[in-house]
C-alpha cells in the first residue's frame, strides 16, 4: 500500500489496519490543516482591521456611506441612515436607593439592566433604537455627550431627565457607532452637512 500524503509504500498489514496513512504523515498533514486555518483566520482580521480602519478614518473627515436601504425606521426627507449595528440592548439605569436597608425588602442599586434587544441606527438628525418593545429617539442636534465604556455606549442630550445606555457586543461596532455621533454632533452644532457616498 501506497501513503497518499508521503508517497512511499507502507507494510501490507499495517496497511489493512490501520489504513495507507503513516501515522507520522497523518500527525504532519493535520499540522498542515491547523497552520492554514490559522493563517486565513489571522487574514482575515487583518482584513477586518483595515477594513474598520479606513471606515474610522472616512467618518473622521466626515464621509458616510447610505446605509437606507438597510435601515429599519422610516427615514425623514433628506435624512440619511449612516451607520446601525443590529443586536444590541437598549438598557435602563437604576440609581443608588437612599435610606436604610430593610431586611427582606428589595434594594436598587447603582447598575445597568438589559431592557429591550434591537437595532440602533444612527442618522444626520438622530439615533434611533428599534426593538422589540417600539421606538427610542434621540435628535443628534441635543446631543451633549456620547462615550463608551467597555461594551457601553453612554449618550447624553438637552432636556432629557437621563441618558441613554446601549451594550454593543462588537467592539468595531461600538466604535463606529460613537465615531458617527460625535462627528455628527460637531457637524449639527457647526452648521455643516456630512458628505453622504
Amino acid at each position: 500500500m501506497i501513503c497518499p500524503i508521503c508517497g512511499k509504500s507502507r507494510n501490507l498489514i499495517a496497511g489493512v489496519f490501520a489504513g495507507a496513512r503513516h501515522p507520522e504523515c497523518l500527525e504532519a498533514e493535520a499540522q498542515r490543516l491547523r497552520s492554514e486555518a490559522v493563517a486565513r483566520e489571522k487574514g482575515e482580521a487583518d482584513r477586518r482591521r483595515e477594513q474598520h480602519e479606513k471606515l474610522m478614518g472616512q467618518i473622521e473627515m466626515g464621509v458616510f456611506k447610505s446605509l437606507n436601504h438597510e435601515a429599519e425606521i422610516m427615514l425623514d426627507e433628506g435624512e440619511t441612515c449612516c451607520a446601525m449595528v443590529k443586536g444590541c440592548w437598549s438598557t435602563l439605569f437604576y440609581p443608588r436607593a437612599a435610606g436604610r436597608v430593610v431586611p427582606g425588602q428589595a434594594v436598587r442599586v447603582d447598575g445597568l439592566k438589559k431592557s429591550d434587544w434591537g437595532t440602533l441606527h444612527v442618522t444626520n438628525k438622530r439615533i434611533c433604537f428599534i426593538g422589540r418593545g417600539g421606538a427610542k429617539t434621540l435628535p443628534i442636534k441635543k446631543f451633549v455627550q456620547c462615550e463608551t465604556h467597555g461594551d457601553l455606549l453612554h449618550v447624553t442630550a438637552e432636556g432629557r431627565a437621563s441618558s441613554s445606555y446601549f451594550i454593543v457586543e462588537s467592539q468595531e461596532g461600538l466604535e463606529m457607532l460613537a465615531g458617527c455621533i460625535r462627528k455628527l454632533t460637531a457637524l449639527a452644532k457647526a452648521g455643516e452637512k456630512p458628505i453622504i457616498e
